[in-house]
C-alpha cells in the first residue's frame, strides 16, 4: 500500500512541476489573455522582422574540393588531382539556412557542363557533397559552380586533373 501511495505522490509532483514549467516557459494558460492588453499584442507582432526577398537563403561557409569524406569531413583537400585517384569530391558547408531548401552543384570540364547535381540543405547548418568519377579523358582544367535556388553563382572552385 505505502508503495502505491509513493507512486501516486510522485506523479502528482511531477504533473505539478510540469504545469509550472509550461507557464514560465510558455505564458498564462488559456482563458488568462485579460492580463494582455491589446496594445501589447500588437508591439509584438510589429518587432518580428519579415525577410526580406533580396535576403539571402543561406550562407556558404567553406568549400572545396577533395579526394574523400569521413564524417562528413573534407579528406586531403587539393587543386591538382591525378586520373588514378579514380573520383573527385565537392564538399560544401552552410550555414545561416532559413528554411529547407537546395543548392547546386554544376560540374564544368573544358567550359562544357558534364553534370549538375541538386543538394538539400537544412536549417541552421548542413554539409554536402558530390562526386563525379574520373576517366582518361577528363585530364584538363574543371570548375564547379555552386549556385543558390535561383541559379545565382555563389562560389567558383576550380582545379585540374592530371596523369
Amino acid at each position: 500500500m505505502g508503495l502505491r501511495v509513493n507512486r501516486w505522490c510522485e506523479r502528482v509532483v511531477v504533473f505539478v512541476l510540469f504545469l509550472v514549467v509550461a507557464v514560465v516557459y510558455h505564458g498564462p494558460a488559456q482563458g488568462a489573455e485579460d492580463s494582455i492588453k491589446p496594445a501589447q499584442v500588437k508591439e509584438k507582432t510589429e518587432d518580428v522582422k519579415k525577410p526580406s526577398a533580396n535576403e539571402p537563403l543561406y550562407v556558404i561557409e567553406r568549400a572545396v574540393m577533395c579526394e574523400d569524406i569521413r564524417d562528413m569531413e573534407p579528406v586531403r583537400e587539393a587543386i591538382v588531382f591525378s586520373v588514378e585517384n579514380g573520383h573527385i569530391i565537392c564538399f560544401t558547408a552552410v550555414k545561416n539556412i532559413k528554411k529547407r531548401t537546395y543548392l547546386v552543384h554544376k560540374w564544368i570540364h573544358k567550359d562544357e557542363v558534364t553534370t549538375t547535381m541538386r543538394l538539400k540543405v537544412r536549417p541552421p547548418y548542413w554539409r554536402t557533397y558530390s562526386k563525379i568519377q574520373l576517366r582518361e579523358t577528363d585530364k584538363g582544367p574543371w570548375r564547379v559552380e555552386i549556385l543558390d535556388p535561383k541559379a545565382n553563382v555563389l562560389k567558383i572552385l576550380r582545379f585540374s586533373v592530371t596523369d
